[in-house]
């Protein structure tokens, strides 16, 4: 059996408040990290790191936060994000102000945070995770950056 491609992942520790996860991603020579949500339901970038990418309203799609408000979202397709390593050479991701989170984690942990990586990149794109190994094992349908 060949070797299974896979994107590392970092674990951070908030000292008594719990784990997150947080992967590399870049897009149009912008780096950045994406926090691992298994429980979000779709991948969402912040607004100022997809830049001038064409945004589109959907206004049937509502998303809930933890405050439990209702808000509408705007999508993007966005080409080429290359995430741990590897390029998605088209995705649909959920576009936000994100400038709270990105604070926190700036403040906390001093990574530039530019998104989160949800469940819909999990369901299309893996085919498991390795807690231990610090792996996200990838279906074959990537295209490694050298």
């Amino acid at each position: 059996m060949g070797k299974r491609e896979s994107i590392s992942f970092k674990q951070l520790d908030f000292k008594g408040d719990g784990y997150h996860w947080i992967v590399e991603c870049e897009l149009q020579q912008q780096r950045g990290w994406l926090v691992v949500d298994t429980g979000a339901s779709r991948t969402v970038m912040d607004q100022d790191f997809v830049g001038n990418t064409e945004l589109h309203l959907y206004p049937d799609s509502i998303v809930f936060g933890f405050d439990s408000e209702q808000k509408q979202i705007s999508t993007a397709s966005i080409k080429n994000l290359s995430i741990g390593g590897y390029c998605l050479p088209l995705t649909e991701v959920a576009v936000a102000n994100l400038d709270n989170l990105k604070r926190l984690y700036h403040d906390l942990a001093g990574i530039n945070l530019v998104g989160i990586l949800g469940c819909d990149f999990m369901v299309q794109h893996a085919t498991n995770i390795n807690i231990r190994e610090k792996r996200i094992y990838l279906k074959n349908t990537h295209i490694k950056i050298e």
